[in-house]
């Protein structure tokens, strides 16, 4: 079960309720996996929201990036890191 805690974080307080509902979505997904099998997960989330027209603020990308990246290893983390510059939310 994925841990849910962030979602009471104040630093997304204002976040919408769609937008939480695609971070839960993605949160859960990605619980226990790898940093690269983590990466298509992001990719197909982004497609999701381009196409539906919503877009995280800076805030909410960095939030995200810090939930998914919580439990990665430091080599985990690196990869995750370097693949995360790569993408646009």
């Amino acid at each position: 079960m994925a841990d849910l805690d962030w979602i009471h974080d104040p630093l997304l307080k204002n976040m919408s309720h769609h937008k939480k509902e695609i971070l839960t979505s993605l949160i859960k997904q990605a619980e226990g996996k790898s940093a690269a099998e983590t990466i298509p997960i992001l990719l197909s989330t982004q497609k999701l929201m381009n196409e539906q027209g919503v877009k995280f603020s800076p805030q909410e990308q960095n939030a995200m990036f810090s939930i998914l990246s919580k439990k990665l290893n430091p080599q985990e983390q690196q990869r995750f890191d370097a693949m995360k510059k790569m993408m646009r939310f």
